[in-house]
């Protein structure tokens, strides 16, 4: 081989290498700006690389590294067959850094994606932790905080960063924490709630809740807390609000409970419903068969056929049975509901109306008594006015009529009759509050034991008679006539009572109420009383006799043996003085009336001196006006006064009176006038003559006033009222004695109604 021909060998050898060791470097160099830090293996790969392409230059190449077997020949190897192992070499090396270098881009790329996607996860993360509205904490194992957000740091009153473990927890709740903490560690959650000191010194309530969290192998605690201040104060102020209202159905004056239809039972009842219907307690009326033990069997439909109408309802009534039997009257108002499980429920508001429907029949009654009240005022005007010309004109005739004549005893007989009928009169006026009363103090007994004499003639030998007095009995204001025509109505009524003898008994006594009473639903006002009662072992009264016991014309006795108006009698008597009357009684055991008077500390009046018609001294020298529009009663009182010796001035009406009095020149002492009279009534004419002669006296006359001397209103006026019918002879006694006094009668001791 020429020595040209092996330089440009070598040459071309040296020239390949060249090119491999630039191929490696512009790979390399590739590499490192794929990757862009740590450029140390690169630098390591490319000096291997030339040293791999310098270790297969010609220089090195030698005959040891000829494979075994190889026969030498002594030609000129061309180059491929002189380099082709280095270039093969070079070509592998080249093809395994390119690989090696294609990795570490594509995991240079993934590692990239990776902390692009840590990134994103840290700033999501830390965006959701700065976004919790409470707070958030994340603590190793000590409990100290290793990571926080904004909230802790701005609420916690000890920075979370310098804050020893569990100080910045109220104090009573630290142990709770703790207990917390170890249960994450060892469960891996727990929740609960605590109180957070905070930097303005207030406690503020937190809901917690955390979770145990792996990181780098070290657990740790993560928790989140949530104010619940404004839940708690709605949740105390939702229990504040179920007291109150819970309260108010338990004090309500009202039935309040919940029914089902289809249980047929109650399922809530108040203390007030339970009360209305008898029971002892709510688990009672729970226990109930609405249908079967609230209602009688011949409204056991009621229940479900009244409330039920409708979804609403209101002032619905029916009758309810009570624990003990007794029906009472109930108005209920409510709504229906539908439940799942239950059925229709019935929501109730009941209130007992028994006690009104009472005192709307009491008052339905009292109206049916003030219009027989009225109607027996009007006919009791008149009559009174015909019994006193018969009673008048029968004393006339029985004062002329011979002692020992027969015209006198019939005259006695009309005399009876018209005093029966004055007698029958004046207890309708009582009934009807119409009679005139003239009240005085008095000793009831006095009056006791003034009745006694007429009790013993009205008693059969059979009825015992006791009296039981009390010796220190208080006074009291009442008209004398009336109390002791209340004494006869009582005892008379308890004759009656007992058929077959018994024993009667009257008996007084002081009582006295420290505070207010009910009696038989009566409202009885504290004070000093005093009382009478009146007691008989007779029959006794059942329950629907008792209801009606006080209603006029209401009788168990037989046809013709009784009117009905004695104890209505009585009692309208009793209400006008003040007073109370109740009546105890029990069937074959007898019946007690007990009549309770106002007790007064005045002094009893001396009853006046009364002269007998025979007694009566006769007057010439005064003039009398007369006034009455009956002209029988007024021909009667003329005569008597005439009799008398008085001047009478007679007059029809007001009116007339009026004329009478102008065309008299002479003095006129007394007035005698009815008070209801046509045109004029007495009390209109009195004020107008008092206008001309200031100094006349005045007498009114009359059993039914219609209120008509409610008008006078002065107090120095001389006034006196005598009730019809009376005697000729009581009237020349009353004239007598008011002209003997010549002083006024307060208007106030004339009760008239």
């Amino acid at each position: 081989m020429s020595g040209a021909s092996i330089t440009w060998q070598t040459n071309s050898a040296a020239r390949f290498t060249a090119l491999l060791v630039l191929v490696s470097v512009v790979l390399s160099g590739c590499a490192i700006a794929e990757s862009g830090v740590n450029h140390t293996p690169k630098r390591v790969l490319i000096l291997c690389s030339f040293a791999v392409v310098l270790d297969a230059s010609p220089g090195n190449i030698s005959g040891k590294k000829l494979p075994s077997g190889t026969k030498e020949l002594f030609r000129e190897p061309s180059a491929w067959e002189r380099y082709r192992n280095y270039i093969v070499a070079a070509a592998a090396l080249c093809v395994f850094e390119a690989i090696l270098i294609a990795a570490m881009i594509f995991s240079q790329r993934k590692r990239r994606r990776a902390e692009k996607a840590l990134l994103q996860e840290k700033t999501l993360s830390d965006a959701v932790i700065g976004a919790i509205p409470g707070l958030f904490f994340l603590q190793d194992e000590t409990g100290k905080n290793m990571r926080w957000n904004k909230n802790a740091e701005m609420l916690a009153l000890y920075a979370p960063s310098e804050a020893p473990p569990l100080l910045n927890v109220a104090e009573e709740y630290r142990q709770v924490a703790a207990k917390a903490q170890q249960e994450i560690f060892t469960t891996g959650f727990a929740e609960g709630e605590l109180e957070m000191r905070a930097k303005d010194g207030q406690r503020i309530p937190y809901y917690y809740s955390g979770v145990r969290v792996e990181l780098n192998g070290k657990p740790y605690l993560a928790i989140v807390g949530v104010d619940i201040t404004r839940p708690r104060l709605a949740e105390q102020a939702l229990r504040v609000s179920e007291a109150e209202l819970r309260s108010f159905v338990e004090h309500a004056p009202y039935g309040i409970g919940r029914t089902s239809v289809k249980e047929d039972r109650f399922l809530n009842a108040n203390p007030a419903l339970v009360k209305m219907l008898g029971y002892g307690s709510e688990a009672e009326v729970l226990g109930l068969k609405v249908s079967r033990d609230l209602y009688f069997e011949a409204d056991s439909r009621g229940f479900r056929a009244q409330p039920t109408r409708a979804d609403y309802f209101n002032g619905v009534e029916f009758t309810w049975k009570r624990k003990d039997g007794r029906p009472i009257n109930v108005r209920a108002s409510g709504r229906r509901l539908s439940g799942k499980e239950q059925g229709e429920i019935i929501e109730l508001i009941v209130e007992d109306v028994s006690a009104r429907r009472v005192l709307e029949e009491q008052l339905r009654q009292a109206q049916k008594m003030e219009a027989l009240g009225q109607l027996a005022g009007s006919v009791a005007h008149d009559f009174n006015n015909l019994l006193a010309v018969i009673i008048g004109y029968s004393e006339l005739l029985g004062t002329a009529a011979s002692a020992e004549g027969p015209e006198r005893g019939r005259i006695a007989i009309i005399k009876n009759a018209g005093e029966r009928a004055a007698s029958l009169t004046a207890q309708l006026l009582a009934f009807s509050r119409r009679q005139v009363m003239q009240p005085k103090v008095i000793n009831l007994n006095s009056i006791v034991k003034e009745t006694t004499k007429m009790l013993q003639r009205l008693m059969r030998e059979d009825v015992e008679h006791q009296m039981s007095l009390d010796p220190n009995l208080g006074r009291t204001l009442a008209d004398p006539g009336q109390m002791v025509q209340v004494i006869m109505n009582l005892a008379v009524n308890a004759r009656d009572a007992m058929p077959r003898g018994g024993r009667l008994t009257i008996e007084t006594a002081s009582v006295v109420l420290e505070d207010d009473a009910v009696v038989q639903n009566v409202s009885l006002p504290a004070g000093r009383y005093v009382m009478l009662a009146v007691s008989d072992t007779g029959t006794g009264m059942d329950e629907e006799t008792k209801e009606h016991l006080f209603e006029p014309f209401f009788t168990t006795k037989p046809v013709g043996k009784g009117t009905g108006l004695g104890l209505a009698t009585v009692l309208g008597i009793v209400k006008r003085s003040g007073g109370f009357i109740f009546a105890e009684s029990e069937l074959e055991t007898g019946t007690t009336f007990k009549v309770y008077l106002p007790q007064v500390e005045q002094a009893v009046e001396a009853p006046p001196e009364r002269k007998s018609p025979i007694e009566v001294e006769q007057e010439s020298s005064e003039t009398i006006l007369l006034v009455e529009d009956e002209a029988a009663f007024r021909d009667l009182l003329r005569d008597g006064l005439h009799a008398s010796g008085y001047k009478v001035l007679v007059g029809e009406n007001g009116v007339a009176a009026l004329g009478v009095a102008e065309q008299h020149s002479g003095p006129i002492s007394l007035l005698v006038t009815d008070v209801i009279m046509p045109q004029m009534s007495g009390p209109e004419l009195a004020e107008r003559l008092k206008e001309t002669r200031p100094e006349l006296q005045v007498l009114y006359m009359s059993g039914y006033t219609d209120d008509k001397l409610g008008d006078l209103s002065e107090p120095d006026i001389d006034v006196a009222l005598m009730q019809k019918p009376f005697y000729t002879s009581e009237l020349v006694e009353r004239i007598r004695e008011l002209r003997k006094r010549r002083s006024p009668i307060p208007v106030s001791s004339q009760h008239v109604v």
